[in-house]
């Protein structure tokens, strides 16, 4: 009796947990769709906005955004993620967490470095590398904005590994959201100061749309109550780090690199 019991409680649970995926692959899916639609009407909007002059200049600028998140964020989603299931399989809500922040300070971290090295050698990047000095406003406003965006791929990594995907879902939609809302805000403007300006206020907008993206996850994971101080048997902080580290490492990264190396064809053809 016990063992058909146990058996009824497993079909129970599995059950469960197979509704679960679906209904969350149904409103990522969902979600994906929306966004690439309000991505869609953006990107026309922004081309008969700020004509081929200053798309020519945003897609000077927008690869070297693209490497740069790509190469810090490379894995740490997919990392966080799995250290995240891990950690909530053994039912202990604070692990989790300080799995999550550990990774977000060391992505921020390194936001931080190559924000540093960008504002120092802001007008030699604009000038001999991209080739248009009008580059260089852009390139500053990447400045205080890389540190939070590349750390909302720790936050989006806690999200996946509880298995809870309406914070992302919905991350995804304001992003998209309030990148259409800035220029919309900003055209009268545009218009009157040109190209160079025009690449500024369209890198502005990415970059408030993903700072808008890791506000909103950062707001649902901190409404939970999740900081906690660590308990017996949790990992120390330097284990953390070393496994995230080693996940990352291990990340394909394929689809990443193809992505950088399409953005980067696309800043030579500009450039040429």
């Amino acid at each position: 009796m016990i063992i058909i019991i146990k058996i009824r409680r497993g079909f129970m649970w599995g059950e469960v947990v197979r509704k679960s995926f679906a209904s969350g692959a149904v409103i990522l899916t969902a979600a994906g769709l929306a966004a690439r639609m309000l991505g869609f009407v953006y990107r026309v909007y922004l081309s008969n906005l700020i004509g081929a002059e200053g798309m020519g200049l945003y897609e000077l600028v927008i690869p070297v955004y693209t490497a740069v998140v790509l190469t810090i964020t490379s894995g740490i989603t997919i990392a966080v993620s799995k250290m995240v299931a891990e950690q909530n399989a053994r039912s202990d809500p604070a692990n989790p967490a300080r799995v999550t922040v550990y990774a977000a300070i060391l992505a921020a971290g390194a936001g931080m470095l190559v924000s540093f090295v960008i504002a120092l050698n802001a007008d030699g990047f604009s000038v001999k590398i991209l080739g248009d000095e009008r580059t260089l406003g852009a390139l500053l406003i990447l400045v205080p904005c890389l540190p939070g965006v590349v750390a909302a791929s720790a936050l989006k990594g806690y999200f996946y590994g509880m298995q809870q995907v309406v914070p992302t879902a919905v991350s995804q939609i304001a992003e998209q959201a309030v990148k259409f809302l800035v220029l919309v805000l900003s055209a009268g403007v545009i218009i009157e100061r040109g190209a160079g300006y025009a690449c500024t206020i369209a890198v502005f907008a990415t970059a408030a749309g993903e700072i808008l993206n890791m506000l909103v996850l950062l707001a649902v994971f901190r409404s939970g109550g999740r900081f906690f101080k660590r308990r017996d048997g949790s990992p120390k902080e330097g284990t953390v780090l070393r496994k995230e580290g080693r996940f990352s490492g291990r990340g394909d990264g394929s689809p990443e690199r193809g992505t950088v190396l399409r953005k980067e064809e696309k800043a030579l053809i500009c450039r040429n």
